[in-house]
């Protein structure tokens, strides 16, 4: 069992610590005391030397002439001085050092000669001819590898029959059905023999996008029988002149189209494909006059560091202003007010008036967007000069109608596709939704700054160089009823030199060609194409990453599509084929937040 020790302090050990700690505790007080009448400065005398004394500042009040200094002192004084200039200017004098003669001017030289001035020059031989320099060559030119034939036949252009003409018919109808040709193939000569038709048949007009416009037409039954007989007592079913038939100029031949198509292993139903239309030759459809009108917003949102850019890119705009185009410049806060009242030409005047119109702008006032752009709509319009409207401004309204949505609906209902708008968002914080459906909607496109406002006037430089020259106004596509082909944008801009028009499709699988037709107008004169391009001819190889990019592209622009339509129509059931649209290619509705 193990012991417990304890430890016993008696009463002699307690006193003991007692007096120890009475006698540390008086120790530490005197030196606490002794430490506090020390100096503790630790300057040394010589460093209190090197400090520099402090002396009393002396005040100059006035200077005053001693008494003592009278006036003959100073007149003494005076004469000395202007006794020391004489002597100092002459020995300046003395010691320069003159040029010499001749230095500047050369030495003049009487009846000057060159070496071979007396030798006669010998004429110059005539060249040997060219036969003896380059003889003709004697080979035989032979073709090694045939690409093209050279007994293909010329191909005729064939019109249609002289039929009686209905108002509301449409501009395109369905190739023949197999029946049809199948009697037509019988008479062997293009002829009207044995062709019959089964009576009449509905043919319905489809516009681009899938929306409006059907038209019925009632086809005509061909018979074997006609008034108008050939010499041979035969009808020829192509025998009337294109000018017999239609006052519509066909320019298959002045526009290029081509076709890219892609195929998805994941979507068994549908092809895709992008086709680009643009200008075949230079001559063959010129650049339109154009009349374009340059609107700037000066609301107090803008502020003047914006503006200020702004006005930069307005002058530099006015450089791209065709010589056969007119324009015209706006502004607009709590109202509208253009510098001409009308269409001017680009002249020195009226250039030297612009630019005084644009340097007058300040930033001042609310945004009333809608009455602005309305205003617009009041501009006479020329039948063959496509009307440009060119609108920079951030999109914040906070006047008249300021719902956005009603903005772009009802100024697209008013416009209907009269005046083509381009719009400029000019910082980060813009109304994108509203710059950017505002152009959709009326045939344009939009740009917004994304960086600063030094951008300003380059970003509208760009869009004035992409909109200078247009070949082709009032351009609407269309494909046939029955095709599967949904092809977006639905509304077409104006073909443009500097902008090819492209446009993204869907089709069902199997479908072998591409069936559409555009009508526009080159100045005065109304013009339509109708394109026949294969589908599946050109496929894409379905592993290429670049070229997914077409699918993604089209659920973009029907989205958009969609979207334009909501805002003229509040159709609930477009909303639900958005959603479907999204959800089914994976691609984010725009502005979701505004409609869901």
């Amino acid at each position: 069992m193990m012991e417990r020790q304890y430890f016993n302090f008696g009463k002699g050990h307690v006193k003991a610590a007692v007096i120890a700690i009475a006698i540390s505790v008086v120790i530490h007080i005197g030196f606490t005391i002794l430490a506090m009448n020390v100096n503790m400065d630790m300057n040394s005398a010589a460093d209190l030397e090197k400090t520099p004394r402090k002396y009393d500042t002396l005040k100059l009040e006035s200077v005053q002439v001693a008494p003592e200094v009278n006036e003959k002192v100073l007149d003494a004084l005076r004469s000395v001085g202007k006794g020391v200039m004489p002597e100092t200017d002459q020995l300046v004098e003395d010691k320069s050092v003159k040029p010499e003669e001749g230095i500047t001017e050369p030495e003049t030289i009487d009846n000057p000669k060159f070496a071979g001035d007396d030798i006669a020059m010998a004429e110059p031989e005539p060249p040997p001819p060219m036969a003896e320099i380059m003889p003709p060559p004697r080979e035989i030119l032979e073709i090694e590898n045939r690409a093209v034939g050279d007994t293909v036949s010329k191909f005729e252009r064939h019109v249609i029959p002289k039929l009686e003409r209905v108002s509301d018919a449409p501009d395109m109808i369905l190739p023949p059905s197999s029946q049809q040709l199948a009697i037509a193939g019988a008479s062997g000569n293009g002829s009207a023999k044995g062709i019959t038709a089964p009576g009449t048949a509905n043919i319905v007009r489809k516009v681009v996008g899938g929306m409006d416009s059907t038209a019925k037409l009632q086809a005509p039954v061909i018979s074997k029988e006609d008034k108008d007989a050939g010499p041979d007592g035969k009808k020829e079913l192509f025998s009337e002149t294109l000018e017999e038939v239609t006052d519509v100029e066909p320019i298959e031949r002045v526009l290029k189209a081509s076709i890219q198509t892609y195929a998805s292993s994941h979507d068994k139903k549908y092809g895709y494909f992008k086709l680009n239309v643009e200008r075949a030759g230079s001559q063959l459809l010129p650049v339109l006059p154009k009349d374009i009108i340059l609107v700037q917003d000066c609301s107090a949102s803008m502020s003047e560091k914006r503006l200020y850019f702004c006005r930069e890119g307005l002058r530099r705009a006015l450089a791209h202003i065709g010589p056969s185009d007119r324009f015209n410049i706006a502004k607009f806060a709590d109202n509208t007010e253009t510098c001409f009242p009308d269409w001017v030409r680009k002249t020195p005047a009226n250039l030297d008036k612009a630019e005084d119109y644009i340097n007058s702008m300040v930033a001042n006032g609310n945004t009333d967007l809608f009455t602005s752009m309305s205003d617009l709509l009041k501009l006479p319009a020329t039948e063959g000069r496509p009307i440009i409207a060119f609108v920079i401004t951030d999109g914040l309204v906070n006047k008249g109608i300021t719902d956005n949505s009603a903005i772009i609906g009802e100024f697209t209902r008013k416009n209907a596709g009269k005046i083509s708008v381009f719009t400029l968002g000019t910082s980060q914080l813009a109304n994108l939704y509203l710059v950017d459906l505002l152009s959709y909607c009326n045939k344009g496109y939009v740009n917004v700054i994304s960086k600063g406002r030094w951008d300003i006037p380059d970003s509208i430089e760009r869009v004035m160089q992409g909109i200078r020259r247009p070949v082709l106004a009032d351009l609407r596509v269309q494909i046939p009823d029955g095709s599967s082909c949904e092809m977006y944008p639905s509304q077409v801009s104006n073909l443009y030199l500097d902008r090819p028009l492209v446009l993204y499709g869907r089709y069902r699988r199997g479908e072998r060609q591409l069936i559409f037709q555009a009508v526009g107008h080159a100045g005065a004169t109304a013009c339509d194409m109708i394109f026949d391009l294969p589908l599946d001819s050109n496929p894409v190889d379905t592993d290429d990453r670049k070229n997914q990019d077409i699918r993604k592209k089209w659920a973009q622009r029907k989205i958009y599509h969609l979207i334009g339509e909501y805002t003229r129509t509040k159709d609930k059931a477009i909303l639900l084929e958005m959603r479907r649209t999204a959800r089914k290619y994976k691609e984010p509705i725009p502005y979701k937040r505004r409609f869901f």
